[in-house]
């Protein structure tokens, strides 16, 4: 900064000015924010001081100025994970439909614990049966702010269900599908779920023959 430039500097004391302090040679790596001065004028101390380390820079040696806004940290992915041992009806058992069985339920009530580390993230639970979506369901999970979670929802025994053999029941959990492809959600890899094997029978047949299952 030459002494015409400091000279015209001081005249405009009384405008809004901006001050840049350039890095010292000692300190090359080392980078000052700006200060900004407002119309208030400038103490005589703090502005000498700036004068002086614009005239002891190096004339090829620019300061820098931070404009960019500090990004927050984002939340890291988390796809939901069902948690196995705490699933109505239990998914490590076969679920059996009894045709035959006047008083059964003519639907099956899943409730289901989900675990996702996003506790603000709301979650979407959308069933299959047998590879085809149950389009009459599509439950949502909302964040309450915990790591785990319950849903619960009800499919109801028609269609492929209430015909004899072996069929399964999907479960995909995340927090959106895609419109074109139901099984795909809105963000990469953030998918979870799990697979329930149903057998239905009546009273003339009561043995599936696992080979068939889908």
């Amino acid at each position: 900064m030459s002494v015409s430039s400091v000279r015209a500097a001081q005249k405009r004391h009384d405008r809004n000015v901006v001050i840049l302090s350039a890095t010292s040679e000692d300190h090359p790596k080392k980078c000052f924010r700006s200060e900004y001065l407002s119309n208030a004028k400038p103490d005589g101390l703090f502005l000498a001081m700036s004068i002086v380390l614009g005239l002891s820079a190096p004339p090829a040696f620019m300061g820098c100025l931070v404009t960019q806004p500090l990004e927050q940290e984002k939340e890291p992915l988390c796809p939901a994970v069902l948690l196995h041992d705490r699933t109505e009806p239990s998914i490590d058992d076969l679920y059996v439909i009894d045709l035959s069985d006047k008083d059964a339920k003519g639907e099956i009530e899943f409730q289901l614990t989900i675990y996702d580390c996003n506790v603000e993230q709301d979650l979407l639970v959308r069933p299959f049966v047998d590879g085809s979506v149950f389009t009459t369901v599509l439950a949502p999970a909302p964040a309450d702010g915990s790591l785990e979670r319950t849903v619960s929802f009800s499919i109801t025994v028609n269609g492929n269900l209430n015909t004899l053999g072996c069929h399964s029941i999907e479960v995909l959990i995340s927090e959106g599908f895609s419109q074109i492809d139901l099984r795909l959600p809105i963000a990469e890899y953030d998918l979870g779920g799990g697979i329930w094997w149903v057998a239905t029978i009546d009273e003339n047949v009561f043995t599936i023959d696992p080979s068939t299952c889908p």
